[in-house]
């Protein structure tokens, strides 16, 4: 479970308190652009 997360870039606001939840036994993707940020997720 990930929850209030707060993220900007050059002074803009990306998004503010998102949460998420990967259930149990689930496979989830996180899909994007090379250099999108994927791994820092």
């Amino acid at each position: 479970m990930v929850f209030d997360i707060t993220f900007g870039y050059k002074n803009s606001l990306i998004f503010d308190d998102f949460h998420f939840e990967i259930p149990d036994g689930e496979i989830t993707v996180l899909c994007g652009h090379n250099g999108a940020g994927k791994l820092r997720f």
